[in-house]
């Protein structure tokens, strides 16, 4: 994990992120308010989950006081989509959903992973050509 101060993360954005014109999610993990000491094992697990049905880790960074995940940008949840949609999900849609999801699920199975906290809020939407592609972690 790069190990960074504040000025050379604040460049980091500037060059990686801001110039390069990507469009990510940054998550910041305060070390201070972690409880779960697990966190490290965690961000090595999701290094290992390339794939298109899985949310992608692009980088992950260290300061002194947090840590920070580069992720790919996904703009809602399936809890969020459902809501927003209501009644008016077809069969195709849950289906599409479900086998993606399934799939998903596979694929961490062959890595021997398990998620411990999957549902709906935790499936992830991203735009991919106009289609949407589901990726959970």
């Amino acid at each position: 994990m790069k190990q960074l101060d504040q000025e050379d993360l604040q460049k980091y954005i500037e060059q990686k992120i801001i110039k390069q014109k990507k469009c990510v999610a940054v998550k910041e993990i305060d070390k201070t308010r972690i409880k779960d000491k697990n966190i490290l094992n965690e961000i090595e697990i999701m290094k290992k989950l390339k794939s298109d049905n899985l949310l992608l880790l692009i980088d992950q960074i260290e300061t002194n006081d947090s840590y920070y995940l580069i992720l790919e940008l996904c703009y809602m949840s399936l809890e969020e989509y459902i809501k927003e949609r209501k009644d008016n999900l077809s069969i195709e849609e849950i289906k599409e959903v479900l086998l993606k999801l399934n799939k998903s699920l596979k694929e961490m199975k062959e890595k021997n992973i398990l998620h411990r906290d999957l549902k709906p809020s935790n499936i992830l939407l991203s735009l991919n050509k106009s289609k949407i592609n589901k990726n959970m972690f």
